[in-house]
């Protein structure tokens, strides 16, 4: 069976942003409200940030973006979770801000990170000292919502931030958010806190619902849901991701693909869902409830079973194989990215 890591929002979307220089920023761990009505095109050019009332762009301040990282818990987990209320007039998709270390950070206090090298032993004092937070929500946020417990990771990864002792040394850098214009199409906008100056994408706009005509992908109810992308429309693989979705509204897609067809269930639990029709194509969906995301897939299975399901010993080892394969890949990217990190500190010797 074909794996995948879902891919961010943000990412899916392939928007270039304009690149902004560097000044010193304000700190802070509430939403700063400093603002500007200068942009860089993307030839590097300094424009004036117009204040428009058609579609292709908003006029959102970052003072309207009410963000604060702080101590949450998620499934029993203590976590420093980073959200907002969204004073804009528009509906939020996704905010990614990016936190590096202030310029007086010392070795010693850069201690309480030590306990990454515990768990690792690749990292090192200079990774430490170039390693930074990313605070995201990717929750959907209407005008006047506030949305919340989404956890902050070391370096965009799936490390998590440990404590506030650990944000407390970082400041605010860039952030980016993806929101929904008037013509119901998403847009990215950008925001770096060292030149307070605002950006846009370099590519416009994305549609905010995407589907295939293909003859796999026929074969899966369209969803109802509020934002959908294909990341895959292949002849034998088919794969969507959709964000605002409610638990409630994925547990009713699950119903409509068993009554589309799909009753040979291989797999069913409050997150999960895979099962096979009679002409042996395997649906596969999942439910993230931190990101209210919900992914799904449609490909034809390699499962023999002659339309029944598959005895307990055989479907408990195929699923502890597809664990390990998983986890190998992670481990693999794990040490991709810090091989890559270790490339950067030679770089800069």
């Amino acid at each position: 069976m074909k794996r995948r890591i879902a891919l961010l929002l943000i990412g899916t979307m392939a928007l270039t942003l304009a690149a902004c220089g560097d000044k010193p920023a304000s700190n802070g761990s509430e939403g700063t409200n400093a603002e500007s009505e200068t942009i860089k095109d993307d030839t590097g050019e300094d424009e004036e940030l117009e204040s428009k009332e058609d579609d292709s762009q908003a006029s959102i301040s970052i003072e309207d973006i009410d963000w604060k990282v702080e101590e949450g818990i998620i499934d029993g987990e203590r976590i420093i979770s980073f959200g907002y209320t969204n004073n804009t007039d528009y509906t939020i998709a996704d905010v990614e801000m990016k936190f590096v270390q202030k310029d007086d950070v010392t070795p010693e206090q850069r201690a309480v990170f030590d306990i990454l090298k515990e768990e690792n032993s690749l990292w090192t004092d200079e990774d430490i000292e170039k390693m930074h937070i990313l605070g995201y929500n990717r929750k959907v946020a209407d005008p006047g919502e506030t949305v919340g417990e989404s956890p902050c990771s070391i370096n965009g990864t799936y490390t998590r931030v440990k404590n506030m002792e650990q944000y407390d040394l970082m400041r605010p850098d860039t952030v980016s958010i993806v929101y929904i214009g008037k013509d119901d199409k998403l847009y990215m906008m950008y925001y770096d806190f060292n030149t307070k100056q605002y950006g846009s994408s370099t590519q416009g706009s994305k549609e905010l619902y995407e589907w295939s005509d293909s003859e796999l992908s026929s074969l899966l109810p369209k969803p109802e849901f509020r934002i959908v992308s294909v990341g895959s429309d292949d002849d034998d693989y088919f794969f969507f991701d959709a964000y605002g979705v409610s638990r409630e509204e994925f547990n009713a897609y699950t119903q409509q693909c068993a009554e589309a067809g799909f009753t040979n269930v291989q797999f069913e639990g409050n997150d999960a869902y895979r099962a096979i029709n009679a002409d042996g194509y395997e649906v596969s969906l999942q439910y993230d409830a931190i990101d209210e995301n919900a992914s799904g897939s449609v490909e034809k299975s390699d499962i023999q079973t002659d339309n029944k399901e598959m005895d307990a010993e055989s479907y408990e080892k195929q699923v502890e194989e597809e664990k390990e394969a998983y986890e190998d890949q992670v481990e693999k990217e794990k040490e991709e990215f810090l091989k890559q990190l270790e490339e950067e500190k030679k770089a800069f010797q």
